[in-house]
């Protein structure tokens, strides 16, 4: 992340920031250390790659997708598959075909543990790595993989955002007509969930 310290205001906030990078990289060095000695609760552990994802995502992703890879690959089964999904989401961005093979662990996990949020998410970001490549064909498969699992547990949100990325994609290959069909659709989807 690059902050122009021009003024004493930019200063101060990287100054804090730094201060919140540095105690959350103690954090996590704590909780991991803790979890190879005895089992830390999910609820912890969710935090941790929560906070990683946070840092991950305010730095461009590289530099911390190794501790939340470090995290995945130490965590019991119902806490790894946030995990795996989590470095899948960095990497869907910044080197897509590195994804795959971390979403599909995540997705692997999910379907054992039931967790049907995650697997929403892994194949949704699962298909942004396929637009990211190019193959916006795999893309819309995952995209209605996720619509699939999400309509069938009721996750309203994520029928939104797939019918939304559906929507991107046939844009990209020039669909207009079927492009303002997923796009209106998830509009409406969405509309009542954020009608404040």
């Amino acid at each position: 992340m690059i902050i122009p310290l021009t003024s004493p205001a930019s200063f101060a906030l990287y100054t804090r920031f730094r201060k919140f990078r540095n105690n959350i990289c103690c954090l996590k060095g704590y909780l991991i250390y803790n979890y190879t000695q005895k089992p830390v609760l999910r609820e912890i552990l969710t935090i941790l790659v929560l906070t990683a994802s946070l840092q991950a995502f305010a730095q461009g992703y590289g530099p911390h997708v190794d501790s939340l890879l470090f995290v995945a690959d130490h965590a019991e089964e119902d806490a790894a598959d946030s995990a795996y999904m989590e470095v899948g989401r960095a990497l869907a961005y910044i080197q897509p075909a590195f994804a795959f093979q971390f979403l599909n662990k995540s997705l692997d996990i999910a379907r054992r543990t039931g967790d049907f949020r995650v697997m929403c998410m892994a194949h949704s970001f699962k298909g942004i790595a396929y637009s990211r490549i190019g193959n916006y064909g795999k893309s819309m498969d995952e995209f209605k993989l996720q619509m699939e699992v999400a309509r069938s547990h009721g996750f309203t949100d994520e029928v939104a955002w797939a019918s939304n990325n559906i929507g991107l994609d046939m844009l990209e290959l020039k669909n207009y007509d079927m492009a303002s069909f997923y796009l209106s659709e998830a509009l409406r989807i969405a509309e009542p969930l954020h009608d404040d």
